[in-house]
């Protein structure tokens, strides 16, 4: 069937109409479009690991939409039930455990399983549900976006488009940065979906119940009074049960304990903590002046300042944790006058540092995020490089140090097998590190042989003799330390 000839405006004053109308559709897309993909990993964190969904859904919903267009009178009730749905389906993820199948050389950070839980959800059924609605939210907006496109010029239509995408980014940019939280986000696109179908009576008043209902749920989902939206994470703070310890948590998973050094002498835990912290920096030395870079709440300034430090610069991206640092913090470390803070990105500021170090730390740097769901490269992957490396020597004293931290979870995994095998009769010998192993590991392309296998672990150490046919060689040979 052929396509029917597109209408065109009457006047000038309809084409303006028209294009603005354009405008707001594309900007509300957009705008929606980037609230959903903040909105949805922040409650629900395992799609946090499948970040392009979103912009996969909002494209596939949008087109089919525009293809529609003809049916945009009926297509436009679609986002009355997927608005409400979508919302409520997010805010009964947020409170019900999902279940990740994970293998037993994996470990996600802050997960526990869920497949025990008397109420869970797998992972298939909550990814699939949410793309679906997602993705059924936006048709209503591709097929009036489509049926606006037909009443223009190509040329003027894209125009409109491009302004309205432009403004739609600028907004939701400018509402992250102003640390505005998602109720006000969601109120503004309710609106301007409603003002939008202003013609529509009966869809009006569908779609404001509708939208009034999903505000409802988007404020009950809050998961406390201090639960905080900076621009990049969800922020939640609770006070544990062992005194002088405040946990930060971003988008559910633990990021941050404030600890309050002046309780070690009571706490055995908060002693160990402080030991922890402390002996870098009494094996360092001088730390006269000194940067930390991912300063966090302010864990690793107390601890200098503790130890005799004269001057810090704390460099900390998110205003928000930097914050809650200030007003949270049991020892108050940023109240100190010795302490600068520069909230700043870690990479900017090392380029350029207004003065040289006695020491350098690098703090919290943990981004919590993928830089993209095609990629295993977290975005704090892009501190921990040679050339942070290099530029944190540079901004060194003669005699400077560099001062990190590494952390790893997961049970029973050993954090380093060191194997080494010695074949008996020639002189072959490989010593191999495997890390995170869970009590296994693999020789690759080792020849035939008699060997002797060394294997020392944390808390063991173990020797074996090995033989190896020809035909294995090819193959490697695999040992479980459970065997040993």
């Amino acid at each position: 069937m052929p396509e029917p000839t597109p209408t065109r405006p009457e006047s000038d004053k309809d084409a303006q109409r028209i294009a603005f109308q354009i405008a707001a559709v594309a900007g509300l897309i957009l705008f929606v479009e980037l609230a959903l993909i903040r909105y949805i990993a922040a409650y629900v964190r395992v799609f946090g690991f499948y970040v392009n969904f979103v912009l996969i859904a909002t494209f596939l919903g949008m087109g089919t939409g525009m293809l529609r267009r003809r049916n945009v009178d009926q297509l436009l009730w679609v986002g009355v039930p997927a608005l409400a749905m979508l919302i409520g389906f997010v805010a009964f993820l947020a409170i019900v455990p999902i279940d990740v199948p994970l293998h037993p050389s994996e470990y996600i950070w802050g997960y526990v399983s869920a497949a025990s839980a008397p109420r869970h959800v797998s992972i298939t059924t909550a990814v699939v549900a949410l793309f679906v609605l997602t993705t059924l939210l936006f048709v209503p907006l591709g097929a009036l976006l489509g049926s606006l496109f037909s009443r223009l010029p190509p040329l003027s239509a894209y125009c409109a488009d491009l302004v309205g995408s432009l403004i739609g980014v600028g907004a939701f940019a400018t509402m992250s940065y102003l640390l505005i939280e998602p109720t006000i986000w969601f109120a503004l696109a309710g609106i301007v979906w409603v003002a939008l179908l202003w013609r529509r009576r009966p869809l009006v008043f569908a779609m404001a119940a509708s939208a009034a209902l999903s505000l409802a749920v988007v404020h009950w989902t809050r998961e406390n009074a201090q639960e905080y939206w900076s621009p990049y994470y969800r922020i939640t703070v609770k006070p544990l049960d062992l005194p002088g310890l405040v946990q930060l948590n971003v988008n559910g998973a633990l990021h941050q304990v404030m600890v309050n050094f002046d309780q070690a002498e009571r706490v055995d835990l908060t002693r160990k903590i402080r030991m922890a912290y402390e002996r870098p920096y009494r094996i360092i030395g001088r730390i006269d002046t000194a940067l930390v870079v991912g300063a966090g709440t302010g864990n690793d300034i107390a601890v200098l300042l503790r130890l005799g430090a004269r001057y810090v610069d704390a460099v900390e991206i998110d205003p928000v944790i930097a914050a809650i640092g200030q007003a949270a913090h049991p020892q108050k470390p940023y109240d100190d006058p010795r302490v600068h803070l520069v909230l700043a990105d870690a990479r900017a500021f090392l380029r350029a540092p207004p003065r040289k170090y006695d020491v350098i730390t690098f703090g919290t740097l943990d981004s919590q995020a993928l830089l993209s769901g095609m990629s295993a490269v977290r975005l704090d992957n892009f501190v921990y490089t040679e050339e942070s490396f290099r530029a944190a020597r540079d901004a060194l004293k003669p005699t400077g140090s560099i001062e990190g931290n590494a952390s790893s979870a997961g049970g029973k995994h050993l954090d380093a097998i060191t194997v080494t095998l010695q074949d008996v009769k020639t002189s072959f010998v490989r010593a191999e590190t495997f890390y995170r192993t869970n009590g296994r590991f693999a020789l690759r392309d080792v020849p035939a042989g008699s060997f002797q296998l060394l294997v020392k672990g944390d808390q063991a150490r173990r020797q074996i003799s090995l033989s190896l046919a020809e035909g294995e060689a090819r193959t490697g040979v695999t040992v479980s330390l459970e065997e040993l």
